[in-house]
């Protein structure tokens, strides 16, 4: 949920009634970007993160890339042989 604050804040930045322009800084190592974003979209991922604007875009951007990360995993499915006894494994001391 938006807090008034930030109602004001957004309000300046409304395109149209479902765009917002979003100006997003990650760290000083990132880069200063607009994004026309779906406001209602913007809303409800806030909601769910429970974090401002930029919190929540980084956290958006590492789940695609994880998810990327998952597919090219699953794409691997099968395609390697791994010679692994798992008895022999399961055996073996801890650290």
């Amino acid at each position: 949920m938006l807090t008034p604050a930030m109602r004001r804040a957004t309000r300046a930045c409304v395109l149209t009634p479902v765009i917002i322009a979003v100006s997003m800084s990650i760290m000083t190592t990132g880069r200063r970007i607009t994004a026309n974003l779906p406001e209602r979209l913007l809303e409800e991922a806030m909601e769910v993160t429970g974090k401002g604007i930029t919190d929540t875009l980084v956290e958006g951007l590492r789940l695609v890339r994880r998810a990327r990360a998952y597919e090219k995993a699953m794409a691997l499915r099968g395609k390697i042989n791994l010679a692994i006894d798992l008895d022999a494994s399961r055996e073996r001391r801890r650290r």
